[in-house]
């Protein structure tokens, strides 16, 4: 993976914008970033600050997750930096 292509970095916090309402969402963590080797594409996995809000698994990873989302979505906003 091309690590200067992309956009946001592991431990940044976001706003992640329901998909119905806009005006509505969470504030998460990006835990992982992932390249599809079909497409390319690169993908964002989000932990919200609400634990009850994880609710999704994969069986290569030991935490829950809220979403999944591609890098070039626009729900993505960005707040912060990933912190040292």
């Amino acid at each position: 993976m091309d690590n200067e292509n992309l956009l946001l970095k592991p431990g940044s916090i976001c706003f992640v914008s329901d998909p119905i309402d806009p005006a509505y969402g969470l504030v998460c963590t990006l835990k992982l970033i992932e390249q599809d080797p079909i497409s390319g594409g690169i993908f964002y996995y989000f932990i919200a600050n609400r634990e009850e809000c994880n609710i999704l698994t994969d069986p290569r990873f030991p935490w829950r997750y809220c979403c999944v989302l591609e890098s070039t979505s626009n729900r993505v906003i960005p707040l912060n930096g990933p912190s040292n």
